[in-house]
């Protein structure tokens, strides 16, 4: 976008007005998920450059829709890394996505490692509150995947999630994953799954949680 004439010493009224009803613009376009326009686009590039975790995760929201899922995993850690806690949930399903797809060619110990991170991760945003990471847990034990099969809390995980907005992917996503896990469950199980969902209460990580993970992040990177 071309600034060159619009921002003089003279027209700084007309300059601040664009500059607000642009960040406006963004504002609404970020929380609709709708497209970005190139304007738009530069100020949250310009947010996530200056470590807004915010806009790293809408900017690597933007890197999987273009199919650039490196830079978008970059972006999701230095976003979870500061407690960004939907960025910490999305990380997970990155390195799990990483280790699922990358079968040939990946040491074992490798891959054991980047599936530890991502289950750390996942649990971390999970249990937040983040109800697209609650549905992801959900699954993994529901199908034993990465994690040891456990129906009781794959109920619980589908639960929580499902208790979220009824219209969003993680709501919808943990509703069936509950279902599905309750099909395969004894009454008594199904109670216990009901009690630990009521006793589940949001928990905020201590500072020493966090820097651990920081602390795996780099032995992982290095």
């Amino acid at each position: 976008m071309k600034t060159n004439n619009i921002c003089l010493p003279e027209k700084t009224h007309r300059c601040v007005l664009i500059a607000v009803t642009v960040m406006l613009a963004c504002q609404i376009c970020i929380g609709a998920q709708r497209p970005l326009s190139d304007c738009c686009l530069a100020y949250v590039t310009a947010a996530a450059q200056a470590g807004k975790a915010d806009a790293q995760n809408e900017l690597a929201w933007r890197y999987v829709q273009h199919g650039d899922t490196a830079q978008a995993e970059l972006l999701y850690n230095e976003a979870a890394q500061q407690g960004y806690v939907p960025a910490q949930g999305k990380l997970g399903e990155m390195l799990l996505f990483h280790a699922q797809s990358a079968i040939i060619g990946l040491k074992y110990n490798v891959k054991e490692t980047i599936v530890s991170h991502a289950i750390a991760w996942l649990s971390l945003a999970a249990n937040q509150g983040d109800k697209l990471a609650q549905a992801d847990l959900a699954g993994l034990y529901l199908n034993g995947q990465f994690v040891k099969h456990d129906l009781v809390e794959s109920y619980k995980w589908g639960e929580l999630a499902a208790q979220g907005t009824p219209s969003a992917p993680g709501s919808i996503n943990g509703k069936s994953i509950r279902d599905a896990a309750s099909r395969k469950m004894s009454a008594a199980q199904i109670a216990e799954a009901k009690g630990r969902v009521a006793a589940f209460t949001p928990h905020v990580p201590a500072g020493s949680e966090l820097l651990k993970l920081k602390h795996r992040a780099s032995n992982f990177e290095g």
